[in-house]
């Protein structure tokens, strides 16, 4: 008996010194001075490591007693941190002295360390740049104020509306999309647009294949919470379920009752990013029989633990089809977290999965913008 225990004991020892998890690392970020503005505000730092939350006062800059101002981040070794400084909020981001973009800040990081950064400008101390409209003559403002009714709450709606929809009397499939204020309108976007509309005219003069697509704006500083379905001690009550619930109780209804739509969940589909992912994901969970098809692009999973326990048990028998993307630059457990969701939808589900990764892809539209035309093949194919 003794040498039994003292074996199991030894392979546990082993076992042990071979899982070697990743080194969680402390990463310190210095600015050394604030650029001079009169509108003086908190200094927040957006990244990856925190949904580009741009006013998390977890991670809000504090000056020390030598005048320079730090945060900290916890991070795992070797992961690349990706963020931007603001001043609470993307209109107030960090710019080149002359008021052009700057990129995100990158960094590997291989062990305790602290990064020193000076910050040139703020972008609302310029004037902004001219910004054009770019939507295409298909998309219109389908409603201002259209009410979710489980969430509580009214939204703009945009919907783009196929080439020849006026021309003929065929029903199309919809695809229903999160942040719409990045879709189509470059005047509308924040930091570029998707170009949907644009890719969508094309396609159809090549191949008169199309579809109706629903831009439902996001709801600006309750976007954490409206696109995530639980509770997040950080972040606040998830409201994703109710959002979710607006979708396919509220606003399919009334597409499906004034537009020409074929109904069914194999012509009914859902994507976004980021957060928009991970609620696209919940989509295709709690309403299998109305979305057949979805989009997840550059998953947050990271925020939302829970989905690797509900997957194997909400997803049984799903049939439809999913399309997983993520940049190999948008952190180092993105691409790990996708797939573990990935894995256990494979296990319990009979759904046709497409897994795209980009060694170069970064967490942004520009990159989504890349990458749109594999997911639309997918669901038109």
């Amino acid at each position: 008996m003794w040498d039994k225990k003292r074996m199991l004991l030894t392979m546990f020892v082993l076992l042990c010194g071979c899982l070697k998890l990743p080194a969680q690392v402390r990463v310190k970020i210095v600015v050394e001075k604030l650029p001079v503005f009169e509108n003086t505000q908190p200094v927040y730092v957006a990244g990856n490591f925190n949904s580009w939350n741009p006013a998390d006062n977890e991670f809000k800059l504090k000056q020390q007693p030598n005048g320079e101002w730090q945060a900290l981040v916890n991070s795992t070794q070797n992961n690349i941190l990706e963020f931007k400084f603001t001043r609470g909020s993307w209109q107030k981001v960090e710019c080149t002295t002359d008021g052009k973009e700057v990129a995100n800040h990158a960094v590997k990081v291989s062990g305790d360390t602290t990064l020193h950064f000076n910050i040139a400008a703020w972008r609302d101390a310029h004037p902004a740049p001219a910004k054009k409209h770019t939507a295409s003559p298909q998309v219109r403002l389908l409603d201002s104020t259209f009410r979710l009714k489980a969430l509580g709450r009214d939204r703009r709606i945009w919907i783009y509306l196929p080439k020849d929809y006026a021309t003929s009397n065929k029903r199309y499939p919809v695809l229903y999309m999160h942040d719409g204020q990045n879709l189509f309108d470059e005047f509308m976007a924040g930091f570029g647009e998707w170009g949907v509309d644009e890719w969508m005219d094309k396609y159809f003069d090549k191949t008169k294949k199309s579809c109706i697509i629903i831009g439902i704006d996001h709801g600006g500083d309750k976007r954490l919470i409206e696109y995530n379905p639980y509770n997040n001690e950080r972040f606040g009550k998830g409201e994703g379920r109710r959002y979710v619930q607006s979708i396919a109780e509220s606003l399919k209804p009334f597409i499906d009752k004034h537009y020409r739509t074929i109904k069914d969940a194999a012509h009914t589909w859902i994507a976004g990013s980021s957060m928009g992912g991970i609620i696209s994901q919940w989509a295709v969970m709690a309403y299998p029989k109305t979305f057949g098809k979805a989009g997840i692009f550059s998953p947050a999973f990271w925020i939302a633990p829970q989905f690797k326990t509900d997957v194997p048990k909400m997803m049984k028998g799903y049939k439809g089809e999913m399309y997983f993307y993520c940049g190999q630059k948008e952190g180092k457990t993105m691409e790990p977290e996708m797939d573990s969701v990935m894995t256990k939808v494979k296990l319990v589900s009979r759904a046709k999965l497409v897994r795209s990764v980009a060694a170069d892809g970064q967490h942004n539209e520009q990159n989504w913008n890349k990458v749109f035309p594999e997911f639309m093949k997918m669901v038109f194919n």
